[in-house]
């Protein structure tokens, strides 16, 4: 960045009036394009310093609004809005001939300013993080905005920008890679997921921030100090990028966890299911004492209290703050509204794999769309105040065995996505939580990587008996415990068979008492029935 403060900005308007209307163009200082050192030294586009040129160039004089409109060129609505923002700033005064003219002329103050290179005219930034979300693309490599931005580290509201400045140590990288710092940092509070890229011919495909080679040499050494990640691009995706780069999750946890206004669930939702807390309806679940023991261990863990206290013992081992538990087991033994309800419990947001959603037709996008997954569920973890469960449901197919022999294609694209998700579960904070009716088919890479196993095993006659009670209050102790004994049923059978029930009363005008929930629960369990009296319920 070239040093630009101290210099006499009256003369470099009046070589960019000069230019402007034809005249010899004038380099001073060695300096060509003054256009673009003004504009950047105060925050003012283009059109902006074309405004002062002219004013500055007849100071005092009052310059009628028309003339200056016609001098600029553009459209009277963006002259306007133009010409308020300097007059807000006190770059120009506004006055009124006799006959109601509008006339402007650069204030006194702006021209003994510019006369001394002395900072004039600039907003305080005030609030770090709205700086950030407003700045424009071309800012964040400009010497003036860098120092006001860090100037404004020293206001009340800004401490926590100044605390992870520090703690991150951004202070001892070069001021090109402080620049693509705070470019990734913008980037992420607009973006969230989507990588800053660059295309084959080095250029930055969306936004105006400079030099891309300097900018690309700045994102180099942020991989190197650990600030920022370089994402791959596969080899048969569709696309014209040659670099990704995003911000590293601990970056995010340092500057911003507990800011949960910054959370985009729009794009994690692009290969998640999204359940909001608030959402999840309360449902009584029923276990085996065994089974109940550890889903309340469980429980236990991931409170508030009980995560943030496992996250301190997990780092204390050198492991990742990662709470990662498989629960397994024979279908309907309550696998996944066990952790819906352990989300609603501890108010955690649950998001929810969806294969259709990662799986794409384009070759390469699959390992790019899982890449963002777990990328996405790292920046909601460190950002959240409680970091949301990501759940992979049924997960035996997605994080089964590997294999050894590849001789298609679609087998090394198989074996690259397993890959991928075995380097997410060992990158990630937070918590995963999977289920599986086949835990044999897990591939043993993955299989070790879970903290926790819990086995949901059928209910044993005790934990039916509550199951009953609490679907169908209105059977007796007696009623419930004979279905209890009799049907050797999982919790979601009974729970078919009681909606059944239920709804026969949209068509069923008998008793619906225990007989008539028992010959359900025979057909639920394919029971052979008896004797040619026995009568056909259900649907």
């Amino acid at each position: 960045m070239t040093n630009i403060s101290q210099q006499d900005y009256n003369k470099l308007l009046a070589s960019v009036y000069d230019r402007l209307v034809g005249d010899e163009i004038v380099e001073l200082l060695g300096i060509e394009d003054n256009t673009g050192i003004i504009s950047s030294r105060y925050l003012i586009d283009e059109k902006q310093v074309n405004i002062l040129a002219y004013l500055s160039r007849y100071f005092p004089t009052r310059i009628v609004e028309n003339k200056l409109f016609t001098f600029v060129g553009i459209n009277r609505d963006a002259f306007i809005d133009k010409i308020t923002e300097l007059v807000n700033r006190h770059f120009l005064c506004k006055s009124a001939l006799k006959d109601g003219t509008t006339c402007y002329s650069v204030t006194a103050e702006c021209y003994d300013a510019f006369a001394h290179g002395a900072e004039f005219g600039m907003p305080p930034f005030g609030d770090c993080l709205n700086e950030l979300k407003t700045a424009k693309d071309e800012s964040f490599m400009s010497v003036s905005w860098m120092k006001r931005f860090y100037d404004s580290f020293d206001l009340p509201e800004n401490q926590r920008f100044k605390d992870a400045y520090q703690i991150l140590e951004v202070q001892k990288l070069d001021e090109t890679t402080q620049s693509a710092f705070w470019i990734l940092v913008s980037f992420f509070i607009k973006r969230f997921t989507n990588n800053f890229a660059f295309t084959g011919d080095g250029m930055v495909p969306d936004g105006n921030y400079g030099d891309a080679v300097t900018i690309k040499l700045g994102m180099g050494n942020l991989v190197k100090a650990g600030l920022a990640i370089s994402m791959p691009i596969e080899p048969l995706e569709d696309s014209h990028e040659t670099e990704r780069y995003v911000l590293a999750p601990k970056v995010v946890k340092v500057m911003f966890h507990g800011c949960d206004e910054l959370a985009r669930y729009d794009e994690i939702s692009k290969v998640t299911n999204v359940i909001l807390a608030k959402d999840i309806v309360e449902k009584k679940l029923f276990f085996s004492e065994e089974s109940q023991a550890e889903v309340d261990n469980l429980r236990k863990i991931l409170s508030v209290d009980g995560f943030k206290r496992a996250e301190s013992i997990l780092k204390r081992q050198h492991r990742n703050p990662a709470i990662q538990s498989l629960f397994w087991g024979p279908p309907g033994t309550g696998k996944t509204e066990v952790i819906k309800q352990i989300a609603r419990e501890t108010g955690r947001d649950l998001l929810i794999f969806d294969a259709a959603k990662v799986t794409a037709s384009a070759w390469g996008a699959a390992e790019k769309n899982y890449r963002a997954l777990f990328l996405g569920y790292n920046y909601l973890a460190a950002l959240c105040t409680k970091a949301p469960i990501l759940l992979l449901n049924e997960c035996d197919q997605l994080l089964a065995k590997r294999l050894t022999t590849m001789e298609r294609a679609i087998d090394r694209c198989e074996n690259t996505v397993s890959n991928i998700i075995l380097q997410g579960f060992e990158d990630m904070s937070g918590i995963l939580l999977a289920t599986t009716n086949l835990a044999t088919n897990l591939d043993s890479a993955f299989d070790r990587r879970f903290l926790f196993k819990t086995e949901l095993t059928k209910p044993d006659a005790k934990a039916r008996k509550c199951i009953w009670q609490s679907l169908v209050p209105e059977l007796s102790e007696s009623e419930t415990k004979t279905l209890a004994e009799r049907f050797e049923m999982t919790g979601g059978q009974i729970s078919n068979v009681v909606a059944k029930r239920d709804l026969a009363e949209l068509y069923y005008e008998g008793d619906r008492g225990l007989e008539y929930i028992i010959e359900l629960c025979k057909t639920e369990i394919k029971e052979p029935t008896k004797g040619p009296s026995s009568r056909k319920v259900g649907f």
